[in-house]
């Protein structure tokens, strides 16, 4: 059975949006080197008022990793 931890992090989305801009990655090399699309990173980062796309904590951990951020963006699982 898996298991699925839901949690409320505020800020979470411009907090990766800013520290990937930070980093001076490309969207395009983000996500090649996450193994991701482009229209996936979007959705991830998107303050849409059409419903929060979740964020698995390993897509995270990815995340922080290729943009140096050492504390996982504040999340623990």
């Amino acid at each position: 059975m898996k298991v699925i931890k839901r949690i409320d992090a505020p800020g979470l989305k411009r907090q990766i949006k800013a520290a990937r801009q930070k980093s001076g990655i490309s969207v395009t090399q983000l996500c090649a080197k996450c193994d991701f699309t482009s229209t996936y990173w979007y959705s991830l980062i998107s303050e849409s008022d059409k419903g929060e796309q979740a964020i698995k904590f390993e897509t995270l951990v990815n995340i922080a990793g290729v943009l140096g951020v050492e504390d996982c963006f504040g999340v623990e699982k």
